[in-house]
């Protein structure tokens, strides 16, 4: 019974024994005896009220008033603080612009696919193969699309309607496709794999440092809540994330990948604060001198790539 779920999960990644430190360039800071962990970010960028994924698409500006509740600008200050690097998990559902993606590649950041939308458990899983296959592949390809400079080739941005000239799309389909794939709830199967297999270049990543940070999150956004009608505060924000970053603090090991979820505001705002004192827990280890890297950097390390 258990065979389609188990055989899912044959080549994934879920750590990665490190070697060597490999700097990329001669002004690399990295110490030999640093110790490399990667760092996801799942469900990004922004969850919206309603989602339209040709939309976002064809976007190339985030939310600018005061009601967005984007908190992508606190978490790369904070992995910026904290001179730590990130694999984003994208949902293309999600608010996910042109601008929002170059702003994240700018600060040395990685984009993943996670599919259209962080959907319930085990809805792709029940996805015929070939369903599955066009899902992937139109992700990947907004993906791709969303990557690419927001100025075509010849210095103007698209048209009005958000349409690409023709150099523009011939950019976009030498661009590379996302290397990561991780499912939506963790959830895979043998089908799922072999279609991602399929994919050139393509790895599915889970993890093996994880404390369920969301759930922790959401109910302290119920918390809030009440603590906003009845005029109290129960200070029980700070102290539930603690738990979350004690407990992932305890799994770290030298290549590891951890799991974190991406918070906005409203919603999962404590994330941030779990996120936060994960990586305080990092830097003030007097044993060991940790380094968050994305999924990448940390794969090409395990491999013995010495490529940038």
């Amino acid at each position: 019974v258990l065979q389609p779920w188990l055989g899912g999960y044959q080549n994934c990644v879920f750590f990665l024994p490190e070697t060597t430190p490999i700097r990329h360039s001669d002004n690399d800071p990295i110490d030999i005896n640093t110790r490399f962990i990667a760092l996801t970010i799942d469900d990004g960028f922004c969850r919206p009220d309603s989602s339209d994924a040709e939309s976002n698409e064809n976007s190339t500006n985030n939310t600018s008033d005061d009601n967005d509740p984007s908190m992508l600008d606190e978490v790369l200050q904070l992995l910026h603080q904290y001179g730590a690097q990130a694999t984003f998990f994208v949902c293309t559902d999600y608010q996910c612009s042109r601008s929002t993606c170059a702003q994240v590649l700018a600060h040395s950041h990685e984009i993943g696919n996670h599919l259209s939308n962080d959907a319930p458990a085990g809805h792709f899983a029940r996805m015929s193969q070939s369903d599955f296959r066009n899902e992937l592949r139109r992700t990947n390809e907004i993906l791709r699309r969303l990557s690419c400079n927001n100025e075509s080739s010849n210095g103007s941005p698209p048209d009005g309607n958000g349409h690409e000239d023709d150099d523009d799309d011939e950019r976009v389909r030498s661009a590379a496709q996302p290397r990561w794939f991780r499912p939506p709830q963790g959830i895979m199967t043998s089908q799922m794999r072999q279609v991602v297999e399929d994919e050139e270049g393509m790895m599915t990543a889970l993890g093996d440092v994880y404390c369920d940070d969301w759930a922790f999150a959401q109910h302290e956004d119920k918390i809030k809540m009440i603590d906003e009608r009845s005029g109290t505060d129960n200070h029980l924000s700070n102290n539930k994330m603690k738990v979350v970053a004690s407990i992932m603090l305890q799994q770290v090991q030298p290549g590891s990948v951890a799991i974190f979820h991406m918070p906005q505001r409203g919603f999962r705002e404590g994330c941030l604060d779990g996120l936060k004192q994960f990586l305080e827990g990092l830097h003030n280890d007097k044993t060991t001198t940790w380094k968050c890297v994305t999924l990448s950097r940390l794969y090409d390390m395990s491999m013995g790539s010495h490529q940038q």
